[in-house]
């Protein structure tokens, strides 16, 4: 094998090699875009959860510190406001 043979095979690999790691790059690029919108989704759904917990511990403070007389006018207002029955 002569160097100018050497040469074209040296060449043809590493053409080879840029190539095969240039779609690999491609891929993995590809995956993370989609790792990253998922994990998008999966954040809003926790904070929309997180937003409804502070919210119900919001009122189970209320409730706690107001009087009986104030709770059963929260109560009275809801049923007024929402059209919901009180049980």
């Amino acid at each position: 094998m002569g160097p100018g043979e050497i040469l074209v095979v040296t060449g043809l690999s590493a053409a080879l090699l840029i190539i095969v790691l240039n779609r690999l790059s491609k891929l993995l690029e590809r995956m993370l875009a989609m790792q990253a919108t998922a994990t998008a989704g999966t954040a809003v759904q926790y904070g929309s959860h997180s937003r409804e917990l502070e919210d119900r511990v919001r009122v189970l403070e209320q409730i706690v510190t107001d009087t009986g007389a104030q709770t059963a006018a929260r109560r009275d207002r809801r049923t007024i406001t929402n059209g919901d029955k009180v049980q």
